[in-house]
């Protein structure tokens, strides 16, 4: 009953959101900083290091709520507009 509720979409979403945005946040920062990381290859997967580029990390949080509106059967325009 409390998943089928908006509030429970929204949370759903955002939270796929976050974690796309996280994801692909940091591989754009290890990609515009290839040199670097071809030196630190252990550094590439450290969020705590620092180092997300927001372009992809938007690119991320749209991919991570469309398959959050996939995944929970809502429309992607639906999830654009909360």
């Amino acid at each position: 009953m409390f998943r089928d509720s908006p509030g429970a979409r929204w949370i759903d979403g955002a939270l796929i959101a976050l974690i796309g945005a996280a994801l692909l946040g940091r591989a754009g920062h290890v990609l515009l900083n290839w040199d670097y990381f071809t030196l630190h290859p252990d550094e590439a997967h450290r969020l705590d290091l620092g180092g997300i580029d927001w372009h992809f990390a938007v690119i991320g949080a749209l991919i991570g709520l469309w398959v959050g509106a996939r995944l929970r059967r809502f429309a992607f325009s639906q999830a654009l507009a909360w």
